[in-house]
């Protein structure tokens, strides 16, 4: 069905507005429109014209709802038109062109019965969709049955369905699980049968369960009284024997404490102070002495220093005076070398002004400057001399050279022939260069067909298991993939049922080892009692109580006691056993536990290894059909069904390669055919011009050959002309350079002239060199700087004379203003001496202010060391009056009578202490008075709580645990008589458990099947529609990536499932996840358009409605992906909505006649 002609009558920004879809049986209707034009309007009014206006839009905002109308023409497949209108509503919404209702089972056939929702999964695509489908693929890794069966849902992302399916199934239940729904109901059905089991009792003599009820407890009563009578005796003699040495000791520590008088309140600390005090006092007292010793030295040290301030002071004047000394100095030496260098200098000025002029009566500077005056004129002359020679020897060179040269031309013009004809050449190498380098491409055909050939053997070798030929392998009857699949879902069974049988003999071996660790556990306390144990040692006991009975008294006393002591032990040992079975019932359950859960893992591990021999057995005959399969395609040691699926894939891919070896190899031969056509026509335009071919075969050497030739005899006629030009040339060439040559020997006349002058003027030859003229004047120009040199050598004379004269005044002015003494001493040896006064003061100087720092730190020393012994007296005397004493020899004897005093109160307390803990909360007057009124000795005591302790244990307690038992029992037989109700409430609660369950495992089954029917489905479609959806997928990616990739194919993933792979042009498979996110995006349009193009072929064609999807590619990629929807649409109508206006000149480009992309704009307004 295709739409000729969409009406927007009154639909969101659109008035009457008509947009002509009929151009063309077939192309891409592109849409614009900028932003806020309407175009999702338009969208949306197509959907609702398609599948009725939604009840709630927002597209009513320019007309009222009620008024909404959309229409459109439309014709089928079969021809058939429909004009149709689309109104707002809830009944009898569709219209013919009348307004008149139309019936929606006419529209319903031109669209094939596709509802709203498939078609906007097939037909339907935008920016968004997009995006996700390439980001689906990247989620599958490229998974080949999820992504070709998706291409034909159109958006569904089908993992996403099976992933919710698997984990709605796997909340619902799972075969270990625990907290899954089903599993917790199967758990709670378990649970309430039991207890209704338990509840179920049949019809029982009620009174006398009463009866026996009653009795029990009044025995209870009367037995607990007894009981608690005997327990508190026991208690009393118990508290009795436990606080009897504790308070013999407090008696006793309570006497010493009085032996020691009053009690001394010092604290802890008190003998520490007394030694801290004592030792600061005595280490003031010696710090004093030491300190007092030292400031006497440092006193007596300082008097004997004598410090001269004035010479300190002129520290700095003297600094200053040295460093002037030394600059004179070296003035006083320079001076004699810059006299002699003045005066040298001076007599060679004299001499080279002589030299030059003797008779001058001028000064010599005066006679220098006037020479070097004309310096400038003689440079100038000497610079035009080289140019004017040159040039008149280039001029008389040149007039030769001309003369030369029409000599020569006309030479050459004589003895030169025409070339002959070249047009028969010309044509054959026109022919063969239209021919194309044929070399270059049998060359790269070798190279190919050398690879591909070198490819095929590195792959056969790598193909392991195979040892025969490649021919061998394309003739072999390989086995297909999906018999593979079915081998490799039978060896992962075995191989599950192999590790489902390993882990369950593994948890027996795990259970019995665990089993016999707590039963060792258990037996660490001793050996565990048994009933078999406990009759055994009654049968014991019965058989000595017979052989005692049988005894008869005539015989010996000692066999009559004997067979007692063994009637004794037998009858212990049997008690022993009963009491422990009694004691230990919670030990001895857990023992038999164990011993069943034991008997149980070993009938689980012998049935474990039955099965183990039998699963061996299968694998076996799965391993000999496996190997028959191969053995008849040559592959004697096939490896497992999973490995061999990519070896499968490894050999057909070999194949593929062998046969674009042979395609490679028939080419290279139809092109050597037409290189030998190409090298005979070369050949014999030869030898017409008699020229024989290479020494090279090939198409190239010719053709190189021929061109060599053909430029050689071009290049002999153009020289032919040229000669003829060359020689017109030379003979006006000829007469310039004669006119030259005459005005260059004017020229050098003149210069000749002017240089004589300059000459005669600084007192050389006429005829001499201009280098020697310049180096004349360079003497005189050293001349002149030596003069100027010597004036220099003398102000720097006269300069150190006059800084000698002011430095010595000022040194001796300094020397008696600071040394009086020195005033008649040289002025540099005074200055020695007084640096060497000026040290030896700053030394003194320095050890004085060290005496000073040192006699003020002695005397801070000597006041802290007053202050400690101060410190200490205070301390000192503080202690003695806490002490109550007069002096501080009496505190030693005072602190260890307290130190005595408060150990007895410590043994006092924790004596006092384990009274209270052990005296069962008595007072210790209450404790001193019961131990006092019980006059027994030790030994009776311990008599009279054994007698006790035997009552409890053999009459008592055994008595009112045998009560409490009938009790309890009888109180149980009540209960359970009255647990009708409940039963019945149980049974209610697990029929409401059954419902429940039936309903949960609906669902769970209905997961289960549909994930499993949902699986096969794609499978089956894998295997149905892969060769044509992926062969058109390959054509379309190749396209939408502009050669990028040349195509899609199959490959197998990490986990052995067949996924897609990009192939690039140079042969390079990349996986999905490796690809940009542009490229996925292409890739999964090309998935799209091959699946409905799949689709189309056994349905009704529909618009396919493509919003804004280049949004994101580049303009290369977005005019290859037009160009494709192109190609699409003589499949169905393609309408591309676009705000985009660059994708309008992308459109021109790709259709300029404006055949198969037609533009259509969208106005509100227009």
């Amino acid at each position: 069905m295709r739409v000729l002609r969409l009406e927007l009558r009154a639909f969101g920004p659109f008035t009457d507005r008509v947009l002509d879809l009929s151009a063309g049986d077939a192309g891409v209707h592109l849409i614009h429109g900028p932003n806020e034009a309407g175009k999702s309007s338009a969208l949306r009014a197509l959907h609702g014209l398609f599948y009725g206006i939604p009840e709630r839009t927002s597209d009513d905002f320019l007309h009222p709802a009620r008024e909404l109308r959309v229409g459109a023409l439309l014709r089928g497949a079969t021809g058939e038109q429909l004009h149709c209108v689309r109104r707002k509503g809830r009944k009898h919404t569709l219209l013919d062109a009348a307004g008149e209702a139309l019936d929606e089972q006419r529209l319903q056939r031109l669209l094939g019965g596709v509802d709203a929702a498939l078609f906007e999964r097939l037909f339907g695509i935008d920016h968004e969709t997009l995006v996700s489908g390439g980001r689906t693929l990247l989620e599958e890794r490229g998974r080949e049955a999820e992504a070709l069966f998706g291409s034909g849902l159109g958006r569904v992302a089908v993992h996403r369905v099976l992933e919710g399916l698997d984990a709605s199934a796997d909340a619902l239940f799972r075969p270990r699980g625990r907290k899954q729904q089903i599993n917790m109901a199967l758990v709670e059905r378990a649970e309430r049968q039991r207890r209704q089991r338990d509840l179920e009792l049949g019809a029982v003599d009620w009174e006398q369960a009463r009866a026996a009820h009653e009795t029990a407890c009044r025995a209870l009563a009367e037995l607990d009284a007894e009981r608690d009578r005997v327990m508190r005796e026991r208690a009393r003699l118990e508290r009795i024997r436990r606080t009897r040495a504790d308070l013999e000791l407090r008696r006793g520590l309570l006497a010493r404490l009085d032996g020691l008088g009053e009690r001394l309140h010092l604290p802890e600390d008190f003998g520490a102070r007394r030694q801290q005090a004592e030792a600061q006092r005595i280490r003031a007292i010696e710090l004093g002495e030491l300190v007092s010793t030292r400031l006497t030295a440092l006193e007596q040290e300082l008097a004997d220093i004598v410090i001269e301030p004035r010479l300190l002071a002129a520290g700095a004047e003297l600094v200053e005076l040295r460093e002037r000394l030394g600059s004179h100095r070296k003035a006083a030496a320079d001076r004699p070398m810059l006299v002699a260098r003045r005066d040298a200098l001076h007599a060679r000025v004299v001499e080279r002004v002589a030299r030059v002029d003797a008779g001058a009566a001028r000064a010599p500077t005066e006679a220098l400057r006037d020479w070097l005056d004309a310096r400038r004129r003689i440079n100038a002359l000497g610079e035009r001399r080289e140019a004017l020679w040159s040039e008149l020897q280039r001029a008389r060179l040149a007039r030769d050279e001309a003369a030369r040269t029409v000599e020569d031309c006309e030479r050459q013009l004589a003895a030169h022939t025409p070339p002959p004809s070249l047009a028969a050449l010309e044509l054959a190498l026109e022919q063969a260069r239209g021919a194309g380098g044929l070399d270059v491409d049998l060359a790269e055909l070798k190279v190919q067909e050398h690879a591909l050939g070198q490819q095929c053997t590195d792959e056969l070798s790598r193909l392991s298991g195979w040892s025969q030929g490649l021919e061998s392998l394309v003739c072999a009857p390989l086995p297909e993939f999906d018999a593979l699949e079915h081998w490799m879902l039978r060896a992962d069974a075995l191989a599950l049922e192999r590790q489902r049988l390993r882990e369950r003999r593994q948890g027996c071996e795990r259970e019995m080892v665990e089993i016999d660790t707590e039963a060792r556990t258990l037996g660490i306390a001793g050996e565990v009692p048994s009933e078999a144990a406990l009759t055994a040692a009654r049968e014991r006991r019965e058989r000595h109580w017979q052989a005692l009975k049988a005894h008869d008294a005539s015989l010996r006393l000692e066999a009559g006691a004997a067979l007692a002591r063994q009637f004794e032990t037998a009858l212990y040992e049997a008690d022993v056993l009963a009491d422990r079975l009694r004691r230990e019932s919670d030990r001895v359950q857990r023992y038999q536990s164990l011993c069943i859960r034991r008997e149980a893992c070993e009938r689980e591990r012998a049935a474990c290894d039955l099965a183990w021999r039998e699963q061996e057995i299968a694998e076996g005959e799965f391993d000999a059909a496996w190997r028959a399969l191969w053995q008849a395609c040559s592959v004697q040691e096939p490896r497992s069904p999973r490995q061999m699926r990519g070896w499968l894939g490894q050999a057909r891919r070999l194949r593929e390669q062998g046969e674009r070896l042979t395609a490679v190899r028939e080419q290279r031969q139809l092109l050597e055919q037409r290189q030998m056509h190409s090298v005979d026509a070369l050949r014999r335009a030869l030898l017409a011009l008699d020229r024989q071919g290479p020494d090279e075969e090939g198409m190239d050497a010719w053709m190189s050959e021929a061109a060599s030739v053909l430029d050689t005899l071009q290049r002999h006629a153009r020289t032919h002309e040229t000669l003829l030009a060359e020689l017109e040339r030379a003979r006006q060439r000829r007469e310039r350079a004669g006119s030259a040559c005459e005005q260059a020997e004017r020229d050098w006349s003149a210069w000749e002239r002017d240089w004589g002058e300059a000459m005669a003027r600084v007192g050389l030859a006429v005829h001499s060199l201009p280098s020697e003229a310049q180096e004349h004047l360079a003497e005189l120009a050293e001349a002149l700087q030596d003069a100027r040199e010597a004036a220099g050598f003398q102000t720097r004379i006269d300069d150190i004379d006059a800084d000698a004269r002011g430095f010595l005044a000022q040194l001796r002015e300094r020397i008696v203003r600071i040394a009086p003494d020195l005033a008649t001493e040289p002025a540099e040896l005074a200055l020695h001496t007084l640096d060497a006064r000026l040290e030896g003061m700053r030394a003194r100087q320095e050890r004085r202010d060290e005496l000073l720092r040192q006699r003020d730190e002695a005397r801070r020393q000597l006041e802290k060391a007053g202050s400690a012994s101060s410190s200490a007296e205070t301390r000192i005397a503080d202690l003695c009056r806490l002490a109550g004493c007069e002096g501080f020899d009496a505190l030693a004897g005072i602190e260890e009578r307290a130190r005595l005093q408060r150990e007895l109160e410590q043994q006092l307390i924790a004596v006092e202490g384990r009274l209270m803990e052990t005296g069962d909360g008595l007072a210790l007057e209450q404790l001193e008075t019961e131990a006092g009124a019980a006059e027994i000795a030790g030994e009776a005591l311990l008599e009279a709580l054994a007698r006790l302790e035997r009552r409890l244990d053999e009459t008592l307690d055994p008595e009112r645990e045998r009560l409490l038992a009938v009790r309890v029992e009888a109180e149980h037989r009540l209960a359970t008589m009255d647990g009708a109700d409940a039963a019945a409430t149980e049974a209610e609660e697990i029929e409401r458990i059954d419902a429940q369950l039936r309903d949960q495992c609906g669902r769970y089954l209905r997961y289960r099947l549909a994930a499993m029917v949902l699986r096969e489905t794609i499978e089956g479609f894998r295997r149905n529609h892969r060769d044509p959806i992926l062969a058109r997928t390959a054509e379309a990616f190749a396209r939408l990536t502009c050669g990028a990739f040349s195509g899609v194919e199959s490959d197998f993933g990490e986990d052995d499932q067949a996924v897609l792979v990009g192939v690039r042009a140079n042969g390079e498979r990349v996986r999905v996840e490796a690809m940009s996110t542009g490229t996925r995006d292409q890739l999964y349009l090309a998935l799209r358009l091959a699946g409905l193009e799949h689709h189309l072929r056994q349905a009704e064609p529909l618009p396919f409605v493509v919003d804004d999807i280049l949004v994101q590619f580049d303009d290369a990629r977005a005019r290859a992906t037009l160009e494709t929807l192109a190609v699409f649409s003589a499949q169905t109508q393609v309408i591309l909505f676009t705000h985009h206006r660059h994708l309008l000149e992308l459109a021109r480009e790709v259709d300029p006649e404006g055949r198969r992309i037609f533009i259509h704009a969208l106005d509100p307004g227009a």
